[in-house]
């Protein structure tokens, strides 16, 4: 991640999208998104949100959520109030609350009402702002600090899972579907410009042990597409297969 002065930005926050415009941009609020469309554009200025007192109190209380998270679970809460861009997608940003020293994880302290807290409506409403901050600097994990205006504090751990259950080469798909079928296997150029082969490793056990019961493709789920796909063969055009663009 690259550190930035928000100062040095030419243009302002209209440069770059940020973890409040991520969740202004998932969520429903049509008027929201239609403003914050005019403002990057230029169109409108920002706006001001020094009368709002949610904000406010939000502000205001943000030196001691951190406070009240380092008391209370011994970690450590630095790059506070950094700006940092993402290292390729240049457009994104964020403005960190912090970052967890020992773990690396996102810090993000919020005040919320306590007539309108619960942890599920917490984390759907601040979960977009975390996952874009959490994708900026490259961690699998967010902590979530909360004061209420009841008097109550609580925290909660945001961690990202690589949605994977296995992972195929694309010849041993190809041997698969060879096995399955009886059709030979046909060797073509790759058209698109990559490696022959890369490094990805994936694993599952992270979902596994959330209860996860993985339908692998070669214990029913591609006998069912396959199925599927001499059903409807008719439909297909064949002239298209293979694709003869390349990029």
């Amino acid at each position: 991640m690259r550190r930035v002065d928000s100062t040095q930005i030419s243009g302002g926050r209209r440069a770059f999208v940020g973890g409040s415009d991520a969740r202004i941009i998932i969520s429903d609020d049509e008027a929201a998104l239609v403003r914050l469309w005019l403002e990057k554009r230029g169109e409108i200025e920002p706006e001001d949100l020094s009368g709002d007192l949610l904000v406010q109190l939000g502000s205001a209380t943000e030196p001691l959520n951190r406070h009240w998270f380092e008391k209370n679970t011994g970690h450590v809460v630095t790059e506070v109030q950094r700006q940092v861009f993402h290292n390729i997608h240049r457009w994104m940003a964020a403005t960190l609350d912090g970052q967890v020293e020992a773990t690396g994880a996102v810090f993000e302290a919020k005040f919320m009402l306590p007539w309108n807290f619960s942890e599920e409506a917490a984390a759907e409403k601040h979960m977009a702002q975390l996952q874009h901050n959490m994708w900026v600097i490259a961690s699998r994990t967010a902590v979530l600090s909360i004061i209420t205006g009841g008097g109550k504090w609580m925290e909660m751990t945001i961690r990202i899972f690589n949605q994977m259950t296995e992972a195929f080469r694309v010849i041993e798909i190809a041997n698969l579907i060879s096995g399955l079928t009886g059709v030979p296997i046909e060797h073509l150029d790759n058209p698109r410009k990559e490696a022959a082969s890369n490094e990805l490793h994936v694993e599952n056990r992270g979902l596994i042990g959330l209860g996860l019961q993985p339908i692998t493709l070669d214990a029913g789920l591609l006998v069912e597409i396959t199925e599927i796909a001499k059903k409807y063969a008719g439909n297909c055009d064949r002239s298209k297969i293979p694709c003869t663009s390349r990029w």
